[in-house]
């Protein structure tokens, strides 16, 4: 396995929970970076982003390299690449997401307050504003 660490995006200082994310890749060149750059756009959240490569030949490492905190090389399958992401990560949330996705600006923030309210014995009905069934 391959690791590269503090190549890309540093952690901005903030206050709340350490959100690592996931992405598991393979010769996704031609969509990761708006992907990345989904994620890198969701700061001031404190994130940690890990991209996981599998053995790609179109530059989809290099292109990691730009912006993810930690690039790792593993496979054989997605499964695979999110357990050894989810295994080199160090926030409080984990979360991934394929290289082909892009998030919406406040999805990780959200997240992570639904979280935090579900701890707290919120209902998930309460989070999305429904009424809970009787």
């Amino acid at each position: 396995m391959t690791v590269t660490g503090d190549m890309g995006a540093s952690l901005e200082p903030s206050s709340g929970p350490l959100v690592s994310v996931v992405v598991p890749t393979r010769n996704s060149a031609r969509t990761i970076e708006r992907c990345l750059q989904s994620i890198v756009g969701q700061r001031p959240t404190r994130l940690e982003l890990i991209v996981v490569d599998n053995d790609s030949t179109d530059g989809t490492f290099a292109i990691a390299t730009s912006y993810a905190d930690v690039v790792l090389r593993a496979g054989p399958e997605r499964s695979a690449q999110r357990n050894v992401g989810v295994a080199r990560s160090g926030g409080d949330y984990v979360m991934w997401i394929d290289s082909d996705m892009e998030l919406i600006p406040g999805t990780i923030r959200a997240a992570v307050a639904a979280g935090a309210d579900v701890a707290r014995g919120t209902q998930a009905s309460e989070i999305r504003g429904v009424d809970p069934p009787p």
